[in-house]
C-alpha cells in the first residue's frame, strides 16, 4: 500500500498542532475559550483527515482494480481520476500501459490471422512437432491429405494423430536428425493408395535452440498416376505402331524375295499390307483427333450450341447402320424429340458413333443395341446398351484409358485402335460431362455420358 492507513492520523496531528498554536494566541485575548478551542481544532482535523482518507482510499481502490483487470488480460478499461488526486499521475501511467498492451495484442492477433491464412491456403501439408513428439502446428491441407478426422491434433503425440507407421517413423527420424531430409512414401488411405513426398527440417527458435521438427507433405498421387499413364502411353503407342509396321516390312521382304512370282501369294500379301497400312492410318487419325479435342477443350475453343439431341443421335445411328447390318445387329433409338442440349454436334456424334461401334464389335449376331437419352432430375443421361459378352469388374476403372484393351488380340482382329473410348471421355469432358460404364460378364454393357442439368432443357 502506497500511503497506508497512518496517513490521515499524521495529517490530523499536524492540524491539531496548528489549531493548538492558534488556541494559545487566542488564550491571551479570550481566557475562557482556551480549553474549548484546541478541542474544536482536533475535531475539525479528524473530520478533514477522514474525508481526505476516504477520497484517497477510493482512488486507490479504483486504481488497484484497474491494475488487477490489466493483469488478467483485460486492457479495454481505463481509469479516470481527478487531476487533484495524488494518484492521477500513476493512473495516467496505467492507462498508457493498457494502450500499449492493446497495441501489442492487436499486432499479435493480426500476425496470427495472417499466419493462419497463409497456412490454410497452402496446398502442401504442414506439421510442426516439438521435441517430445507432440503436434504444435498443423494446417488444413495436412489434415486433408492424411485424412485426420474430428480429433483435435494440437498437443497430441504424432502416434495419436497419424496412423501410418512409415510416416510415424519418418517424423521420429526428423526429430532425431539434426539435418534436413526427404522421402517418398506410399500409404493406404481408405483402401486407396496415396503417394506422398515428405520433407523434414529442424525447427529452431531465434537463439538457434532446437524446438522440434517441421515436416512438409505433398500429395503426389495424381502426379505419379499421370507419369504412369504417360509411360504406359508411350509403351502402348510403340507397341501399337510396331505391330503393323513389322507386318508390312515382313511381307514386303517376302515379296522382294520372290513371292511376286506367285500372283496369288502376291495379291494375298499385298492385301495384308494394305490392311496394316489402314490400321496405321486409323491409329494416327485417332491420335490426331484426340490431340485436337484436348487442345480445343483446354483453350475453350469447343463452342457449344443448344439444339435437339435426337438429331445428333439419329445421325450417329445412320453412320453405324451398315456396320450393324453386316454384324446382324439391330440398333434401337429412344430419345424425346423435345429434349435439347448444349452440345457440339460433330464431336458429340463422334462420341456416340464410337460407343455404338464398340457395342457392335462385342455383340453377337441377332443382338440388339439400345441408344437412349433421358432427362432424370439432375442430368441428361445418354446411354448405349448392348447385349454383348460384358466386361470383368477389374477392367472397368481403366476402360477409358488410351490403348487399354480388355482382349488385345480380339480388339486388333476387330479393327479397334484402343483409342475410341478415350476419345469418348475427352469429348464428354469438353461438354462438361463425364462417361461411366456398368457391365458384368455375359450380361452386356451400358456405356453412358452424364451431362449436367444446366446443359439441358425440355422444350415446351
Amino acid at each position: 500500500m502506497i500511503f497506508g492507513r497512518r496517513f490521515p492520523i499524521t495529517l490530523m496531528l499536524y492540524s491539531a498542532f496548528a489549531l493548538a498554536v492558534l488556541g494559545v494566541a487566542w488564550n491571551i485575548s479570550q481566557p475562557r475559550l482556551a480549553v474549548q478551542l484546541p478541542l474544536v481544532g482536533i475535531l475539525i482535523a479528524v473530520g478533514v483527515a477522514l474525508r481526505l482518507h476516504s477520497r484517497l482510499w477510493s482512488d486507490f481502490q479504483a486504481l488497484h482494480e484497474a491494475v488487477k483487470r490489466l493483469a488478467a488480460g483485460d486492457s479495454r478499461d481505463r481509469i479516470y481520476l481527478s487531476p487533484q488526486s495524488p494518484l492521477s499521475g500513476l493512473a495516467a501511467s496505467v492507462n498508457e500501459l493498457a494502450v500499449s498492451i492493446d497495441r501489442h495484442i492487436a499486432a499479435h492477433v493480426s500476425r496470427n490471422v495472417e499466419r493462419e491464412a497463409i497456412l490454410s491456403s497452402m496446398l502442401e501439408g504442414i506439421i510442426a512437432v516439438d521435441m517430445s513428439g507432440r503436434v504444435i502446428e498443423i494446417n488444413s491441407a495436412a489434415q486433408r491429405i492424411l485424412s485426420i478426422g474430428a480429433i483435435r491434433p494440437l498437443g497430441r503425440l504424432v502416434q495419436e494423430v497419424i496412423s501410418n507407421h512409415r510416416l510415424q517413423r519418418f517424423m521420429t527420424h526428423a526429430l532425431d536428425s539434426a539435418e534436413s531430409h526427404a522421402d517418398e512414401l506410399h500409404i493406404l488411405d481408405g483402401g486407396e493408395e496415396k503417394t506422398l513426398t515428405v520433407n523434414a527440417a529442424v525447427l529452431r527458435d531465434g537463439a538457434g535452440a532446437r524446438l522440434g521438427a517441421l515436416v512438409v507433405i505433398n500429395d503426389a498421387t495424381r502426379l505419379r498416376k499421370l507419369e504412369n499413364i504417360r509411360r504406359d502411353f508411350v509403351a502402348n503407342v510403340s507397341h501399337e505402331l510396331r505391330t503393323p509396321i513389322t507386318s508390312i516390312k515382313g511381307f514386303v521382304e517376302t515379296l522382294q524375295d520372290g513371292a511376286l512370282a506367285s500372283p496369288e501369294d502376291a495379291r494375298r500379301f499385298l492385301a495384308i499390307i494394305a490392311r496394316q497400312a489402314d490400321r496405321l492410318n486409323a491409329i494416327f487419325d485417332d491420335l490426331l483427333k484426340l490431340s485436337r479435342i484436348e487442345q480445343e477443350s483446354e483453350s475453350e475453343q469447343v463452342i457449344l450450341t443448344r439444339g435437339p439431341l435426337v438429331d445428333v443421335l439419329h445421325a450417329a445411328v445412320q453412320s453405324c447402320e451398315k456396320q450393324a447390318a453386316d454384324a446382324k445387329v439391330r440398333i434401337v433409338l429412344q430419345c424425346p424429340a423435345e429434349l435439347t442440349l448444349e452440345r457440339h454436334a460433330v464431336l458429340l456424334e463422334q462420341a456416340v458413333v464410337n460407343l455404338i461401334t464398340n457395342a457392335i464389335r462385342y455383340s453377337e449376331p441377332g443382338g440388339e443395341i439400345l441408344v437412349r437419352a433421358t432427362a432424370p432430375k439432375h442430368e441428361v443421361l445418354l446411354e448405349v446398351i448392348d447385349q454383348g459378352c460384358g466386361i470383368e469388374a477389374r477392367h472397368l476403372p481403366r476402360i477409358f484409358e488410351r490403348f487399354y484393351r480388355i482382349d488385345k488380340s480380339r480388339s486388333r482382329e476387330l479393327g479397334g485402335t484402343g483409342l475410341g473410348l478415350a476419345i469418348v471421355k475427352h469429348i464428354s469432358q469438353a461438354h462438361g460431362a463425364y462417361p461411366t460404364v456398368q457391365s458384368r460378364p455375359g450380361e452386356g454393357s451400358t456405356f453412358a455420358i452424364h451431362f449436367p442439368r444446366s446443359a439441358q432443357s425440355l422444350a415446351a
